[in-house]
């Protein structure tokens, strides 16, 4: 028989339990010999009553108790012990002991819970009352006890438990995956750039005396393994370099995916560094030797940016990330498939960048960045189609600052969200202008604009942009967002999503260089795009290259079919102008018609070509007014 359970309980202020046993009490002295009464009245009672002399034999009971202990009649208990009853050993001993404590201290014990085998050999559980009965002097001559069953109760208490044990767990499971899916990276498993930057500052402010070596890894030409293989080869071979990775790791080291195609590995616990050095000569003999696409090997190339410090030269993750990032691009400018270590020339550029930070900040707070205009010339019906956009620093002491020289610096810094909001400021304000000065002839003016990917991910861009456009009374449907293919490098999923959203508002999507280096024509016809602008190097080479020619008609016969526009970029020459037009290419920019011009100037060649008929596409005196003047 299981062993007899008890608790503590603590029954409800309302319980009258003790009343109903003192009555009956009572009672027994009040009947004295009219029992046949009193037996009946105890028999309609919805408990079980019985009671005990001081020799804790049983003097009676009712019905209920009778049935209980598998009688047919209450007399068949007089006189019996807790020992000749059908209960467990163990249970009958339980009922003595709480018994004989009842009598000795002459205080009741109420709410007990016990479990009991019945008759039929079922476990149940009980809440029993035990009071003392005195006699007329006070003393303790006997014990009277009432209980009912709350097995139900107690079996739905249980189930209860069990549930709410079942769903701690499950919550418990939940938030581990939650808290796992927050910090890791879904395809590769790896710490996800929030997490490694985290536990990298954890690092930083132990100031342990340790040397320790962040790799900043960044695999070569990855588009071209996506648009040759697909973004599901584009996957696995990330999720391989990921398990290459973490299969070097040490037990105190970590590795992170930094975002697309980018990963960090920290080394810890280093002496010297020609233990970071011989990780990276390793890794890349397996990237180049283990990684499989389609079941065929793939000799995949990183460029892998090295710095080895002691803790303590670093007071935030930032810098240290920076500095490796730097170390990267260096390896990359050296050939690639490389890895270099951050050396002191680089330190001074990257003091010299740290510099040209601190002043594009400046320059955005002092409204330094100034806006030039190339047109956008339509072929087919020799008109302007509008203007791109291109931003120019108009610096204190450098003077006019092209953006090759500040863009990169200021996207790799997150300085280029602040710089892409402000560009957007001067378009539109550069609308209003041009629509209240010239009326109709500007009603169909669109304007191109580049978008950093960085730009574009940031949370809330979308609502920001067109609060923009709302604030000057500007429709969507003006501007023209040019984006790079870089973008779906760090979120495609995510990024063709807001093209979408974006589209949906009104704004033109444009694939900005598109065919140069990795272009993709596998997934185009996913891309929710207006235009394709293809990219000036294949102009320059029109007429040279047999492929070259044949490249650029596939284009625009891909692009006719999918129903979305083309921009040829970088138009020098009349020759140019000509292949183009045979091969039906709808519209053009470049330095045959005007350098990017500034906005007096482009407002000159709005008025002049609009109010014409049509635009000469031969470079006429007209035309080479402006290329002339934005020179200077």
């Amino acid at each position: 028989m299981a062993a007899l359970r008890t608790m503590e309980y603590h029954p409800p202020t309302n319980d009258r339990s003790d009343d109903l046993l003192e009555g009956i009490g009572e009672s027994l002295k009040l009947f004295g010999g009219s029992t046949e009464l009193l037996q009946k009245v105890l028999d309609n009672i919805q408990q079980a009553v019985f009671w005990k002399d001081r020799h804790l034999n049983y003097l009676g009971c009712n019905q209920q108790f009778a049935q209980r202990a598998g009688k047919s009649n209450p007399s068949e208990v007089i006189g019996m012990t807790d020992f000749d009853m059908p209960w467990d050993h163990d249970e009958a001993k339980f009922y003595r002991e709480c018994d004989s404590r009842v009598m000795e201290s002459g205080v009741a014990e109420i709410g007990i819970i016990e479990s009991q085998v019945n008759a039929d050999g079922e476990l149940t559980w009980l809440q029993t009352n035990k009071v003392p009965l005195h006699d007329d002097y006070g003393k303790v001559i006997g014990i009277l006890g009432t209980f009912h069953d709350i097995t139900r109760l107690k079996q739905a208490e249980e189930s209860l438990q069990r549930s709410n044990e079942e769903l701690e767990l499950r919550v418990e499971e939940r938030t581990r995956e939650l808290r796992f899916v927050a910090h890791h990276d879904g395809l590769t498993g790896l710490s996800n750039r929030i997490h490694f930057v985290q536990q990298l500052n954890f690092v930083l402010e132990s100031a342990d005396p340790e040397k320790i070596a962040l790799m900043f890894i960044d695999v070569d030409n990855f588009k071209l393994y996506n648009d040759s293989d697909g973004h599901e080869a584009g996957d696995q071979l990330l999720t391989q370099v990921s398990a290459i990775l973490q299969s070097v790791l040490g037990p105190r080291d970590m590795a992170g995916r930094f975002g697309g195609d980018e990963f960090l590995l920290l080394m810890r616990d280093l002496q010297d560094q020609e233990q970071p050095a011989e990780v990276c000569k390793e890794l890349q003999r397996r990237f180049a030797s283990e990684i499989k696409i389609c079941d065929k090997i793939k000799p995949v190339t990183t460029s892998i940016g090295i710095v080895f410090c002691d803790i303590g030269d670093y007071q935030n993750s930032d810098d240290l990330l920076n500095d490796a990032d730097l170390a990267m691009y260096h390896a990359k400018n050296c050939g690639k498939n490389n890895h270099c270590f951050l050396a002191d020339q680089q330190r001074q550029s990257k003091d010299f960048q740290v510099n040209i930070q601190k002043d594009v900040l400046a320059g955005i707070d002092d409204r330094q960045f100034v806006l030039h205009y190339q047109p956008i010339i339509d072929l087919e019906n020799q008109k302007l189609a509008g203007f791109e956009a291109l931003v120019r620093w108009q610096h204190p002491q450098r003077g006019l600052v092209n953006p090759d020289r500040f863009i990169p610096i200021a996207e790799r810094a997150s300085v280029i969200v602040q710089l892409g909001r402000q560009v957007v400021e001067m378009v539109c304000q550069q609308l209003v202008c041009w629509k209240r000065e010239f009326g109709a002839l500007s009603s169909d003016l669109k304007i191109h604009v580049n978008l950093s990917p960085r730009e574009l991910l940031e949370p809330n861009f979308v609502k920001s942009i067109l609060e923009t456009t709302q604030s000057f009374e500007v429709t969507p449907s003006s501007l023209c967002l040019e984006i790079t293919e870089s973008l779906l490098l760090e979120d495609s999923a995510k990024a063709i999503g807001l093209l979408r959203e974006l589209r949906s508002l009104g704004f033109e999507i444009y694939l900005d260089d598109f065919g140069a280096g990795y272009s993709s024509l596998n997934y185009l016809d996913e891309l929710p795009v207006d235009g394709l602008k293809i990219d000036r190097s294949f102009v320059d080479r029109l007429g040279t290259d047999n492929h070259n020619n044949a490249v650029v008609r596939m284009i625009l016969a891909l692009a006719k079919t999918l129903g979305v526009n083309v921009i040829a970029e970088g138009i020098e020459t009349e020759f140019h102008i000509a292949t183009l037009m045979e091969m039906e290419c709808s519209r053009v920019q470049g330095y045959l018609f005007a350098r990017p011009l500034r906005s007096e100037q482009a407002a000159e060649f709005l008025l002049e070509h609009c109010a014409a008929d049509s635009i000469q596409i031969s470079p006429t005196s007209r035309l080479s007014h402006f290329t002339t003047a934005a020179s200077h």
